[in-house]
């Protein structure tokens, strides 16, 4: 079975440390569409992971190791930085309570890419606000209401398809996302990087793999990449977590295959704007 996303990352480090089961086999596209991000009052994450467990060969007490082992290897002098809350596995599910002191911590722990800020603070970071945000009734954002609350608003970027939930009333959001409630979001789709090493910020054309949580939310979206930074992608742990992707895919063989179009901001990031 072949893991994705941050799960794939997972999978990977736990078949190196213990060698337990195999990655050949199917792929499940979003396998982490039932693992949930939530941010507090004070930017601390917490992270449920829910994964189908399949018929691989280990244990509660193997996985809580390697968890505990990649928390020690994370070497932060913050021992808040990182914390395994709970982890249990039955024949079915394996289910993961993570929580981490900030959204850095959060990036740089799973080796994705992740952002939580004001807008301006996103914007300096390197992200392009130049996106088609709509609220959760399809109507698009006003860029000079956005640009006149940049130091007020905030914004949660993430690149896996997962659901969100955030402390204040969710504004807008890029359109491969669905704003399910006042404080919930569900990302939908999303694009993984296949080791072809493209950039996420590029905007070149290339073969990339969609991720995608419900069928027919692959579209191309309309947004365009207007000037964006590779220096974000770099510095929220992205290039790591290509490389053990890649490996995986070399492992497990890429079931994913590539489409060729514009690759745009949005395709890789989903935005969240919140109060």
């Amino acid at each position: 079975m072949k893991w994705t996303g941050k799960r794939l990352r997972l999978a990977v480090g736990f078949l190196a440390a213990s060698a337990v089961f195999s990655l050949a086999g199917c792929s499940l596209p979003n396998s982490n569409e039932n693992t949930t991000v939530s941010v507090n009052e004070t930017g601390s994450v917490t992270e449920n992971i829910v994964e189908a467990k399949g018929n691989e060969d280990y244990t509660e007490d193997d996985l809580k190791q390697y968890i505990e082992n990649a928390i020690a290897d994370y070497g932060s002098s913050d021992e808040k930085a990182v914390r395994m809350d709970s982890c249990s596995v039955d024949s079915s599910t394996v289910t993961i309570k993570m929580t981490y002191a900030s959204m850095e911590d959060y990036s740089n722990f799973n080796h994705v890419t992740a952002f939580h800020g004001t807008l301006a603070e996103a914007e300096k970071a390197g992200y392009s606000m130049d996106q088609n945000f709509l609220d959760r009734n399809g109507n698009a954002a006003d860029p000079d209401v956005l640009a006149s609350r940049a130091k007020e608003w905030k914004v949660v970027i993430l690149s896996e398809p997962v659901m969100v939930r955030l402390p204040d009333k969710i504004l807008y959001a890029t359109d491969n996302v669905s704003i399910t409630g006042r404080l919930s979001a569900t990302i939908r789709t999303v694009l993984s990087q296949d080791g072809s090493g493209g950039s996420a910020a590029s905007g070149s054309s290339g073969g990339e793999s969609v991720t995608s949580g419900s069928a027919g939310s692959g579209a191309a979206s309309s947004s365009s990449v207007s000037s964006e930074s590779g220096g974000a992608a770099a510095s929220s742990g992205q290039g790591a977590g290509t490389d053990l992707i890649k490996d995986a895919g070399n492992s497990g063989g890429n079931a994913n295959k590539s489409i060729s179009r514009l690759v745009t901001v949005s395709d890789r990031y989903a935005y969240i704007i919140y109060k």
